[in-house]
């Protein structure tokens, strides 16, 4: 992934861009060589010497939860297991808010700590199994204090009992159930107020689908071809206590994504698809695209480029112009 500091964004691991030229890795020694680039890298070394003084704990207001246990239970192939890890991930990225990734084994440990308060929205990605002692943490320690929990496809449909859908009832909240044959799981909903497609193109089973009357329906899941009708396919219910999303397909959008995040009080930085890093006084940005974007702050701050010192006015709203693969870094 192209930027000029992308170091600095926990999601970059591709390569810096310096006068037009992509450097990758410097898996042989000598490619970082261009006064260009080693100045930027000292700038870098710079900054993240005087963040050691700073509280570098986390500000992220949403947490990913991968189970590793679940690998047992799964192909490894594109139809379910890349679109709930890997295309997910970037997807999430792009949601213009912070995230951090926990396995489920940390569930209890993570929501009894200190950092549990600033925890917004929890969302599942390839939890089909569960642990009993994992269940129990998210009772009584993840679903409540009004969070939003958004389950991926069958989170929780495998336990001790086999195959249930009771048992993914109970940890989610919602009653779902199984077409009779593998088929696209697909959703398409009008949730952020535009018309969105997603999921995997590719055949996998089971297909869960809503059957609860008592959840609001925001999308389907599309069979195409076949004669059965369209089936619910994203659902949202209020908890006591707390709130449970579930969506029958896997790779939500970004723009979904970022639709029940802000919904959920999580803090959106950026609403064009921007990668975001923010803590430890500090405020980065990827841009995904050319052009004109605007950045929401929690509240009136300056700003101060870690790199040029150019100052901002204490301002809500920061507008500025980008380059695809650039990324700006600014101290609060």
């Amino acid at each position: 992934m192209p930027g000029t500091v992308g170091v600095l964004e926990r999601n970059v691991c591709g390569a810096l861009t310096a006068g037009g030229t992509n450097w990758w890795m410097d898996q042989g020694g000598g490619w970082y060589h261009d006064p260009e680039l080693m100045a930027a890298i000292g700038r870098m070394q710079r900054l993240a010497l005087d963040l050691l003084e700073e509280d570098r704990s986390s500000r992220a207001q949403v947490a990913v939860v991968v189970s590793q246990e679940t690998s047992r239970f799964m192909w490894y192939d594109t139809a379910l297991t890349e679109s709930a890890l890997i295309m997910q991930l970037a997807e999430l990225g792009a949601m213009g808010a912070p995230f951090e990734v926990y396995d489920a084994t940390d569930l209890e440990r993570l929501f009894t700590g200190t950092d549990a308060g600033r925890i917004k929205l929890v969302v599942f990605l390839n939890c089909l199994y569960l642990s009993p002692e994992q269940r129990q943490a998210i009772a009584s320690h993840v679903a409540r204090d009004g969070r939003t929990l958004l389950w991926v496809h069958a989170a929780g449909l495998v336990s001790e009992r086999g195959v249930s859908p009771e048992a993914m009832a109970e940890l989610t909240g919602i009653r779902t159930g199984a077409y009779p044959m593998p088929w696209q799981a697909e959703v398409v909903t009008y949730l952020t107020g535009d018309r969105i497609t997603y999921g995997t193109h590719e055949t996998l089973g089971p297909v869960l689908y809503g059957d609860d009357a008592d959840a609001r329906l925001h999308g389907w899941v599309r069979l195409h071809v076949r004669r059965d009708p369209d089936m619910p396919g994203l659902l949202e219910k209020p908890m006591p206590g707390w709130r449970s999303f579930w969506s029958a397909a896997p790779n939500l959008p970004a723009a979904l994504l970022r639709t029940i995040a802000r919904s959920s009080g999580v803090h959106v930085y950026s609403d064009a698809g921007d990668q975001v890093f923010a803590g430890a006084g500090v405020l980065a940005l990827h841009a995904a695209f050319d052009g004109e974007r605007t950045i929401h702050l929690p509240a009136p701050r300056p700003m101060r480029d870690a790199f040029t010192g150019e100052i901002f006015a204490p301002a809500a709203e920061v507008a500025l112009t980008m380059r695809r693969g650039e990324t700006r870094v600014w101290r609060l």
